[in-house]
This record gives structure tokens, sequence and C-alpha cells, in this order.
């Protein structure tokens, strides 16, 4: 793995922050860094895929079977709403 140096602006609070985090955990600051990075890439590229998933289930619109449920739901809701006096 080839390492590059990276200059960055944080503000003196995150920075005291991110130094006791790293102190209760042992290890450096910039060891920090890296897992934080690291971790924030992971969580970013599964979201994504996630994402991604849930727009291909939902690409078709829902089926027979959803559209059926749907409308008795909704004519449910509305008997509710009647009775209420809301409707």
């Amino acid at each position: 793995m080839t390492s590059v140096s990276a200059e960055t602006l944080l503000s003196p609070s995150l920075i005291e922050q991110a130094e006791a985090v790293a102190n209760e955990m042992k290890i450096s600051p910039n060891q920090l860094l890296v897992r934080a990075v690291e971790d924030f890439i992971e969580r970013y590229r599964r979201n994504r895929r996630l994402m991604a998933e849930m727009n291909q289930a939902y690409e078709a619109g829902p089926d027979e079977e959803e559209r059926e449920w749907l409308q008795l739901s909704q004519h449910a809701y509305r008997k509710v709403l009647e009775a209420d006096g809301e409707w």
C-alpha cells in the first residue's frame, strides 16, 4: 500500500476530540483518521449498493398482489375517515 501525505484543515475542537479518542483507543491520531476514512468509504459504498438494490426492486412498480392490497388499504382507510366524519 502506498502512503500519501494529505494536509487537512480541521477545527481545533475536532482535533482535540480526535486526539482524545485516539488516546482512549491507544492508537495514533493518524491511525484514527485512516480508520475513520476507511469506515466512511465502506459505509458509503454499502449505502450506494443498498440504494441501487432498492431502486431495482421497485423499478417495475407494484405487482398485482401489491395493487390489490393498496386498494383494500385505501378503502379501509376511507371507511375510518367516514366513520370519524373527516371524509
